[in-house]
């Protein structure tokens, strides 16, 4: 995701996905070149996919399988 100097630029988060025991939270972004998600686990911020040139379902498809357990935190997609 586009970022300079701590700030990000360019962004608008669309949705935001809760594990049952809200321990895992997925975002769904739209950023530049398309679309991602920003993980948390127990609130502290894991990492970030970019999904640039798909569509908005895939990363809402990604988001649901992380926060799900369908999706290792961090694994390639």
């Amino acid at each position: 995701m586009a970022e300079y100097n701590g700030m990000h630029y360019g962004l608008t988060k669309f949705k935001t996905y809760l594990s049952d025991n809200d321990t895992i939270k997925a975002e769904v972004w739209q950023f530049d070149a398309g679309y991602g998600i920003r993980v948390y686990k127990n609130q502290s911020w894991v990492i970030d996919e970019c999904y640039e040139g798909k569509a908005l379902y895939y990363a809402e498809d990604a988001a649901e399988n992380v926060v799900l357990g369908i999706k290792p935190i961090g694994e390639p997609k």
